[in-house]
């Protein structure tokens, strides 16, 4: 009886949208009146767009699609090309609703063409809405997200409420493909809201069966269903029965859902009855399969299989991944239940397949971008819209505090006077570490000094032990030559520690005479002048910034100093904060960018300090420096053959223009440290037999050199 009941409230809906649709027919025939009585060429071809768009609205195709023809072929006797892009782009709405997807897309292309010229944002959103759309029911989801993202981001720029609604309810149905309801509700209720405010019911109708779909797939179905019969009732007043036919089609899955497969078997028939008179082949396909699914679970499956092969048909058709997917999962079940495991196995790998072509792993990566860039995109501008704001409300104040500038310019003053006196208190922090580094540097030819009495006395010891071992090969002749041999080999190591040693103090003085020619006094003097500026400049955060890293690097370069080696990450580190610090002497004069290849352990890698600095120093000095227009500079630092390998290339001036300029160079002593790193570079690679341990070489702009260095680690 229940069953019953529930069919007759159907019927009864189908018969009202009946009484629906006079509203819409009659303002249509008023239209189609109206345009008998014009003259006036303009006014003719305004009233064919918008007899062929209210048409398209109540599913009369086919009259829509002859109007919009007409309308399109008097746009191209007078001209106007914006009425040929509306009604291209009603042509493209008929041709998507039939299912046509080709034409969409031929029309649409047409009228997106039409817009582009013309600059007009609100028909480029349509277009690509529209041609989103598209690639949603063919089951491209990455393009067709990528389509509505564009469409919303133009809504937005002109604030076309209208463009906005339908932008965010096609981009809810792209989520809603991708299950991922939460993106679609937040759409949904978006583009609802725009369609209440505009008064749209036909996009409040869409909307009302759009979120039943999410109710739907949560499975709260009493939600889902409330939400379908509103838009039963709102039908009475839009009277468009492929939206109608929509509605019970997902008003047939609810009672799939609930099992009440006789009512969903006749509210899926009816769908399918709508579809066919309006001509939606997608419409038809999507019943097709939804009556084969019931047939199956009322087990009736000769029917089930029949409405299934039909609906296949259909889809391969219109080349709809998600429906041809759709029909094989089916084919899967009722061939399972049917005990064909062999027809159930090859139609779940079809189904498999055309899955997994629409949701792979790289769509679902571009889809998360996509929705990432247009998130942080939209941030920006709300962030711009916000700045905007404040500055005419920073305008409104400014007028309203006239009478207290005077004191709050006073104020300032006696602020960047406190500022500077600070600044002066920070320089004087700086002369403070420079003369704490030159007491190191003090400390450290000290050190160097008792170095070479340490070595003064072993010569002397090694003297002595001379004559001992003469003495001693007098007593060996007596003693045999066995003993001789021994004595030799204690001879052999002492010489051996002797040089070890040599080399250990020609190591320290070179590495003292490196760092005396790294921190040029032009280079220092450079840095207070620009510290000095910026305070002119009344540029207070800029000098403090400068003035930190100008402090840290000067530590940096003392700690370092006292040590052997470091770690590669620490000299970059210091490396940066150096080339930093020329940029800003130069204005910005170069660029530079730092590369470490990823194989490498820069925290355990070890490298003895200072090596790479004279080479940067050479290239912006004499590289970059000259150069009339912005140059770069690149470090790349590779691991090969457990050689560390760094390259500087920079696309300066050259070797031979530089030396041509020689005489006008700001820096004339670089060759000193260049000179003095080389030695250091030969002394550190001495034992371990690496070739060509610095290489220059001439390019079209600029120069490169390579270094080799040994790889040692810390653990």
């Amino acid at each position: 009886m229940i069953a019953i009941l529930r069919t007759l409230v159907i019927v009864l809906f189908i018969l009202l949208q009946g009484f629906g649709s006079k509203g819409q027919t009659a303002a249509i025939d008023s239209l189609k009146n109206n345009f008998a009585s014009l003259t006036n060429a303009q006014d003719q071809l305004k009233t064919l767009n918008e007899i062929a768009k209210d048409l398209q609205a109540i599913a009369q195709y086919q009259s829509a699609l002859d109007y919009a023809g007409q309308a399109l072929e008097l746009a191209n006797i007078l001209g106007n090309d914006k009425a040929m892009g509306v009604a291209y782009n009603t042509m493209s709405i008929v041709y998507l609703r039939m299912s046509n997807y080709p034409k969409t897309i031929e029309y649409q292309l047409k009228g997106l063409e039409i817009a582009q010229k013309r600059g007009d944002k609100k028909d480029i959103a349509a277009s690509f809405n529209n041609i989103g759309t598209v690639y949603r029911m063919q089951g491209n989801y990455e393009e067709a997200l990528q389509s509505h993202l564009t469409a919303l981001k133009l809504s937005e720029e002109i604030n076309d409420i209208e463009g906005l609604a339908t932008s965010h309810n096609n981009t809810g149905n792209v989520y809603y493909y991708l299950n991922d309801l939460d993106a679609t509700i937040l759409h949904y209720e978006a583009a609802l809201k725009m369609c209440q405010q505009m008064g749209a019911k036909s996009g409040v109708m869409i909307l009302s069966i759009n979120i039943g779909n999410v109710y739907l797939a949560q499975e709260k179905y009493a939600e889902a269903l409330s939400n379908y019969l509103l838009a039963v009732d709102m039908n009475e007043q839009v009277g468009n029965n492929n939206l109608l036919a929509d509605n019970y089609n997902n008003i047939g899955l609810v009672y799939m859902a609930q099992e009440k497969y006789d009512e969903a078997l006749q509210t899926h028939l009816l769908s399918l009855k709508l579809k066919e008179e309006v001509g939606d082949q997608t419409g038809i396909a999507n019943s097709y399969k939804n009556i084969g699914l019931t047939y199956a679970k009322l087990n009736q499956l000769e029917n089930a299989k029949e409405y299934l092969m039909h609906g296949l048909a259909v889809a391969n058709n219109l080349n709809s991944k998600p429906l041809i997917a759709g029909f094989y999962e089916g084919l899967s079940t009722i061939a399972g239940d049917a005990g064909d495991y062999v027809g159930a196995l090859a139609s779940y790998k079809l189904y498999v397949q055309y899955k997994d072509s629409m949701l792979n792993e790289t769509n679902i990566e571009k889809i998360a971008e996509l929705r990432v860039s247009y998130e942080a995109e939209k941030k920006n501008t709300e962030i711009q819209l916000l700045s905007k704001q404040n500055e005419i409300q920073y305008l409104e104040l400014a007028t309203k505090k006239a009478e207290i500038a005077a004191e709050q310019i006073k104020t300032m003053q006696n602020q960047q006077e406190i500022e500077m006196l600070n600044k002066v208190k920070e320089l004087n922090l700086v002369n403070l570490e420079l003369q704490k580094e030159e007491l190191s540097r003090n400390q450290l030819e000290i050190q160097i000094q008792k170095d070479n009495l340490e070595i003064t006395a072993l010569a002397n010891e090694l003297k002595d032990n001379e004559l001992k071992r003469q003495k001693e090969i007098r007593t060996a002749i007596v003693m045999g030559f066995g003993v001789l041999l021994l004595l030799g080999g204690g001879i052999a190591s002492f010489v051996f520690y002797k040089k070890q040693l040599e080399h250990r103090h020609q190591t320290t003085v070179m590495e003292l005479k490196v760092l005396r020619s790294q921190m040029k006094p032009h280079f220092i003097f450079n840095a207070l002048n620009s510290v000095h500026n910026y305070i002119f400049k009344n540029n207070n955060e800029k000098a403090g910034e400068y003035l930190v890293k100008f402090s840290q690097l000067m530590r940096t370069t003392l700690n370092n100093s006292l040590t052997e080696e470091v770690s590669l990450e620490s000299e970059i580190a210091t490396l940066r904060n150096y080339i930093d610090l020329e940029k800003a002497n130069l204005n910005d004069k170069f660029s530079y960018s730092v590369y470490v290849d990823e194989a490498i352990d820069m925290e355990n890698t070890l490298v003895h300090p200072m090596i790479i600095q004279p080479f940067v120093e050479n290239a912006i000095w004499h590289g970059v420096a000259p150069k009339a227009s912005t140059g770069h500079i690149t470090i790349a630092i590779t691991m090969q053959n457990n050689t560390l390998r760094c390259t500087i290339e920079d696309n300066g001036i050259g070797r031979l223009e530089s030396k041509k300029l020689k005489e006008n160079s700001i820096v004339k002593e670089e060759s000193l440290g260049i000179k003095l790193t080389k030695e250091r570079i030969q002394i550190i690679n001495k034992h371990c037999k690496i070739e060509d341990c610095i290489v220059f070489t001439d390019l079209e702009t600029g120069l490169r050199v390579d270094i080799a260095l040994p790889s040692k680690q810390e653990f």
